[in-house]
This record gives structure tokens, sequence and C-alpha cells, in this order.
């Protein structure tokens, strides 16, 4: 097809093509400005309104301590002082971790430990560590409390004669006392 138009005619059509296109281009552009304003207003007001009930439920809930509550609070916060003083180690003593690893380091391939307990009494004289595990064979159990008595650390070692019961797959139980 031909196109009978002069080049000049060509241009202004593009011209006015084009500043049609940009007029509703910016059109849609003021348009959905305005939509997204008039659905975001709710949202301001609403969230303001909440901001304010809860700066009423603060200064509601300030007002309404008294000295009954505070003294409340002095106790609770003693409470967990004393908690924490439970916690407290004594530096002096060997660390809880040096002691199992020094039982860990006496088990030998023979012994598997599935668990260490560590309890210690309120006058710290008489402390202990539980012991339990499983051991391939009566020996083997027998070579690992004495080895674990000759560590200085330990004073006392218990194994009950029960764990002696089986020749083979043995769980154990055994107790370690001394003054660490």
């Amino acid at each position: 097809m031909f196109n009978l138009l002069p080049d000049s005619e060509k241009k202004k059509v593009y011209e006015t093509y084009a500043t049609r296109r940009l007029r509703l281009v910016l059109s849609f552009l003021l348009v959905g400005s305005i939509v997204a304003i008039f659905l975001i207003i709710p949202s301001i007001l609403v969230s303001r309104t909440k901001e304010a009930e809860a700066q009423e439920q603060v200064h509601t809930l300030r007002s309404s301590l008294s000295l009954a509550d505070a003294d409340e609070v002095g106790k609770n916060i003693s409470r967990a002082r004393e908690a924490v003083d439970i916690l407290k180690v004594d530096l002096t003593s060997p660390a809880v971790h040096a002691l199992f690893l020094s039982i860990i380091s006496e088990k030998g391939s023979d012994i598997k430990i599935t668990g260490l307990l560590y309890t210690t009494s309120a006058d710290k004289q008489k402390n202990a560590i539980s012991i339990t595990g499983i051991a391939r064979t009566r020996d083997a159990l027998l070579d690992f409390a004495k080895r674990l008595e000759a560590v200085e650390s330990f004073s006392k070692v218990t194994l009950p004669i029960s764990n002696f019961t089986k020749n083979k797959d043995i769980n154990f139980s055994m107790g370690l006392s001394g003054n660490f």
C-alpha cells in the first residue's frame, strides 16, 4: 500500500500520536496516584487510632502501679538473685567439663558413654557424677572402673554388682564422688 501523505504531514501525525500516548500515560498515573491516596487514608487513620489506644493503655498501666506491686517486683528480683546464686560456680574447684574430659579420656574403645550427670550438694562437700553407658564386655567395664579409681579427682567409684549380670553389651550405671 502506498503512503500518499507528505513527510511533513507524517511528522505531524506521529507527534500527535506521541502526545496523545503521553497524555494517556500521565492520566493513568494521575488517576492511579489519586486512587492509591484514597486507599491508604483509612490505613493511616486506623494506625493512628491504635497508636493512641496503646499510649492510653500504657498510661493507665503506669498509673495503676502501686507500692504493693513495687514490693512484689522486689520480691521477684530477690528470688531471681537467689536462683542465680545457686548457679554460680566455685572457681577454685576444677571445671566440670575438665572432669568430664578426664572420664571420657579413660573410657577406652569398648565403652560407650550415653550420659553424664553432675550433681552438687548445698554445702558443696559431696559432689557426684553419674555415668550411664554400654560396655561390650565385663572386663572392659571393670577396667574402666579401675582406671577411674586411679584418677585423683575421684575419691570413690561406685559400680553396682547388677551391672555384671550380662556378658556382652552391658548397660551400666556408675557413680563417682569426690571433693571437686
